[in-house]
């Protein structure tokens, strides 16, 4: 069985002149349930501190954490994406270890590095004729 990710549009808006939010997409690269956005620019490359995938039930299917020393201790960030989903960055901590996704289920994103991630994706499995 392959899986396939079916985007959602999700449109965030800038709550300040601070304040910014990364629209990231979920699609498949080599098999891989791959999440990819526009985070490439000086303004929004900041230093990742965390990441979710959520299941539309509220239950963590992927979580992590970049601990604050780990943010301290780095002197450049970004950019933060592309991640593949179950392989947190090397300086993360893994709060939930990935699960398997569930067909049909919706999953929603969220992550911040000086201003948010968000997006969400339908997972579907095919099989192959």
């Amino acid at each position: 069985m392959f899986g396939r990710a079916l985007l959602l549009t999700v449109v965030g808006l800038a709550l300040t002149s601070c304040s910014y939010t990364i629209e990231v997409r979920a699609g498949f690269e080599n098999g891989k349930l791959v999440f990819t956005g526009d985070d490439t620019s000086v303004r929004t490359s900041g230093c990742l501190s965390e990441f979710a995938i959520v299941g539309e039930d509220g239950v963590d299917a992927w979580r992590f954490e970049v601990p604050l020393e780990a943010l301290r201790a780095k002197t450049r960030c970004g950019p933060n994406l592309p991640i593949t989903y179950g392989m947190a960055p090397r300086d993360a901590k893994v709060v939930t270890s990935p699960r398997p996704l569930e067909h049909g289920k919706l999953y929603f994103i969220t992550g911040y590095a000086w201003g948010s991630y968000e997006g969400a994706f339908r997972y579907e499995k095919q099989t192959v004729v």
